[in-house]
């Protein structure tokens, strides 16, 4: 019982599925220099619902027997529908209206390129900032670079230093009692100097006195032998 109900709730879905398959009507285009009228019907009498310009595309529904007459839908409309002469249509868009659909679309690549150019203007600033940039991190990054190995290497030998440091405080520590010797080598000798000189200025000052008293008893004595003559 249930598989007789679901084969005919199948049947009935593809039923429903086929006769609301919508098949794609061809397209038609109203033929150049001309405004055709679209009626209720296939002869003159029929009401006039619209007229159609020169390369208005319709969808082709229906065509009278005789191949005269088709029923229409516009393209871009499809509450607009009638009946139309099918010697005033053509099987592509007249010459004048892809003339103007290609300057439109030419235009509209015009304008495109137009605002690319800016967006490639702006991207080769934004690139020549980066390229700027770009350079200035790189020679950070070399100067770490350099800073790091440098690093490295005085971390790779650390007792090597420490013993250089030990004899470098060896040596300023033995320039320095050196240094203190020659100070008091140096005021030792300024002393001597300065006993040196004294004795020197003393032995002449003793000089002079006795060279004094000499010339002074010689003086004496020649004027004793002068006083005798007379």
């Amino acid at each position: 019982m249930n598989t007789k109900i679901y084969k005919i709730c199948f049947y009935a879905l593809v039923t429903f599925c086929l006769n609301n398959i919508s098949y794609a009507s061809p397209v038609k285009y109203v033929s150049d220099d001309l405004t055709i009228p679209m009626r209720t019907g296939t002869t003159t009498n029929h009401k006039i619902l619209k007229f159609l310009n020169s390369g208005t595309a319709v969808e082709i529904k229906e065509v009278t027997d005789d191949g005269q007459h088709a029923w229409v839908m516009v393209a871009d409309d499809n509450n607009k529908v009638g009946w139309v002469e099918t010697r005033l249509l053509m099987d592509e868009p007249s010459a004048r209206e892809q003339l103007a659909s290609l300057d439109k679309k030419h235009a509209s690549r015009l304008e495109q390129n137009k605002e690319l150019r800016k967006e490639i203007d702006g991207l080769k600033k934004t690139n020549k900032d980066l390229e700027t940039e770009l350079n200035q991190v790189t020679a950070e990054l070399n100067q770490t670079s350099q800073t790091l190995a440098n690093l490295r290497e005085s971390a790779a030998r650390p007792i090597e230093i420490a013993e250089l440091n030990q004899k470098l405080e060896e040596e300023i520590e033995t320039q320095k009692k050196e240094n203190e010797k020659l100070i008091e080598e140096n005021a030792f000798l300024s002393d001597q100097n300065v006993k040196e000189w004294f004795l020197i200025g003393g032995g002449v000052s003793i000089g002079s006195l006795i060279l004094g008293l000499l010339i002074t008893r010689i003086s004496w004595k020649k004027r004793e032998s002068w006083g005798g003559n007379f």
